[in-house]
């Protein structure tokens, strides 16, 4: 297996780096992929998320 390297950036809290890496390096482990795309989708949850109900 080639070494992984995974773009993170400074916003990205340490932990969230072990799981991500944690999760893909078995990923791969288990099925073995041709090709593996990560992609990191910016701001999702953000501070106006942490109030939603659902309901609008």
């Amino acid at each position: 297996m080639n070494q992984l390297n995974i773009p993170f950036d400074k916003t990205d809290a340490e932990g969230f780096k072990v799981i991500v890496e944690t999760i893909i390096h078995h990923l791969i482990r288990s099925f073995d992929p041709d090709e593996v795309s990560i992609i990191r989708i910016k701001n999702w949850f953000d501070h106006k998320w942490l109030n939603y109900s659902g309901n609008y």
